[in-house]
């Protein structure tokens, strides 16, 4: 795709126009990611300082520090570390001190490290480009560089799962899809990561179809091929990352079910997964235009659009989500009364 340079000095602006005119220029690359939601105010504040290249305030690094939310503490360990002269008021080290008892081993090497190196390392303040805003996206697989192949991949599953439905209708869920297609550097010939949600026979009929539209001579058959185990702690975090195609009303009981059974610490090893997945993109720095001093802007960027927040909001936003299917069940079942009547 050609660049517009000439409109450039607004990236922000102009990656939100780029996304809009992919989206426009290829339909079939049209998905939705396994779990949904919108950041809190804490993220949101995070992130934009991220993508703008600017600096924190000390008393926001120490809230995101001592968060809840395993991502924010993240972020709150990057901007410490990039500029940990923050600190360097009176008030702020008891506070600095305190953290090293912090049970989350990245706070403790963060307040280590400002109170040992008192040198900052120098804050780049170049806000982000267009193909790290796109990466760093929660729709990341829209930064891909071919997107002709992204958009015969995608509606290859797409017409895959629809075909299963028909065949096998509650004993077929939808096909959860990961790796370089759901993460931004897909290309021709890229492995095809996936894991079905539905009985064996579903599966074996999912590599039959994947097979006639050449989508199998890609795929790590024998790796994520089915989602095994996933009513176990350790595997439920496939639920949550991803993009997703088929039933997400069935989609949304399994992963009600997945964290109705976890305590905030379990849960938490749970999104640090999710986060750990997502941002394992090594390739796509090679694949495409991004400056080395933007990785860890870009995987920090990534998990707060995409790793899943704490227990409390998870179960909070998948209550809404669930009645806001049952009102909309109930505006259509109201809508075909009337019209038989």
């Amino acid at each position: 795709m050609r660049i517009r340079y000439a409109k450039r000095a607004n990236p922000p602006a102009f990656a939100a126009e780029e996304l809009a005119v992919r989206r426009a220029r290829y339909p079939r690359i049209k998905a939705r990611r396994a779990f949904e939601f919108a950041p809190n105010a804490d993220r949101r504040r995070a992130l934009s300082l991220i993508e703008k290249g600017r600096v924190a305030d000390a008393e926001f690094v120490l809230k995101a520090l001592d968060s809840d939310d395993y991502v924010l503490r993240r972020a709150g360990a990057y901007f410490l570390h990039r500029t940990p002269l923050l600190m360097l008021h009176p008030e702020y080290e008891p506070k600095l001190r305190k953290l090293l008892s912090h049970p989350d081993r990245y706070v403790v090497l963060a307040a280590e490290d400002a109170i040992s190196n008192l040198r900052p390392i120098p804050e780049n303040r170049i806000p982000f480009g267009t193909n790290e805003k796109l990466l760093g996206s929660a729709g990341g697989h829209l930064a891909a560089g071919d997107m002709e192949v992204l958009g015969e991949r995608l509606g290859k599953i797409r017409e895959i799962t629809k075909q299963l439905q028909k065949e096998f209708g509650k004993n077929f869920t939808g096909v959860l899809v990961f790796g370089s297609t759901s993460k931004g550097y897909v290309r021709d010939g890229s492995d095809l990561d996936y894991r079905i949600l539905g009985s064996p026979a579903a599966r074996r009929r999912f590599l039959q179809l994947a097979e006639t539209k050449s989508l199998l001579p890609y795929s790590e058959e024998n790796k994520y091929d089915h989602c095994r185990g996933w009513k176990k702690i350790g595997g439920a975090y496939a639920l949550f990352t991803g993009l997703f195609f088929g039933d997400r009303g069935k989609l949304l009981q399994m992963q009600r079910n997945a964290v109705s059974r976890l305590d905030q610490n379990k849960w938490e090893g749970i999104a640090e997964q999710v986060g750990d997945r997502e941002t394992n993109i090594g390739d796509a720095f090679t694949r495409i235009d991004v400056p080395a001093f933007a990785e860890e802007r870009i995987r920090n960027a990534i998990r707060l659009n995409r790793a899943p927040p704490t227990l409390a909001e998870v179960k909070l936003i998948l209550k809404r989500q669930a009645n806001a299917r049952i009102r909309s069940r109930r505006r259509f079942a109201g809508r075909a009364t009337a019209t038989n009547a």
